[in-house]
């Protein structure tokens, strides 16, 4: 399911599979440090979406999770949330 992409008013979502690990990025808080994409909005296969990300647990494998008042069991889909560009 690589590259697939839809349209929604407002914005354009290119989906990946879990296989595929998004842009990681250092993150620091309170005096910790880790990788983390920006927000992702994230399915499952049955459909089930919520905003949350991807992280590089402490196996150094990507985990990704739900925002924290969401869960969302068995992720299989990610897509980053491009809004087109208005000229």
């Amino acid at each position: 399911m690589s590259k697939l992409k839809s349209t929604v008013p407002g914005a354009i979502l290119e989906w990946h599979s879990i296989d595929e690990i998004p842009p990681l990025q250092t993150v620091e808080y309170a005096g910790e440090t880790w990788l983390q994409s920006k927000p992702l909005l994230l399915a499952s296969a049955t459909g089930k979406m919520a905003v949350g990300y991807c992280q590089q647990g402490e196996d150094g494998r990507p985990q990704f999770e739900a925002g924290v008042s969401e869960t969302l069991p068995n992720v299989s889909f990610w897509a980053i949330v491009q809004t087109p560009v208005r000229s």
